[in-house]
């Protein structure tokens, strides 16, 4: 993906993912790049990650997160 790829910026990663989300049928909650320890929001892709995020298909809300380690 775009992190193993290089890309560092949060931003255009959220971006990704939205553009992603949106071809299906379903309404983004929250999408989520922060520190995993501090939980703070990043702008810099950095140290030890969790991505997170919430999406509504119909009324079913579905909640995903992984965590990584960049370098």
């Amino acid at each position: 993906g775009m992190i193993e790829e290089g890309e560092r910026d949060a931003s255009k990663i959220k971006d990704a993912m939205h553009h992603i989300i949106s071809t299906v049928e379903a309404r983004i909650d929250y999408i989520s790049i922060a520190d995993m320890y501090t939980l703070q929001e990043l702008s810099r892709i950095r140290g030890h990650l969790l991505i997170s995020l919430a999406v509504f298909i119909g009324k079913i809300r579905l909640i995903d997160n992984v965590s990584m380690e960049v370098i």
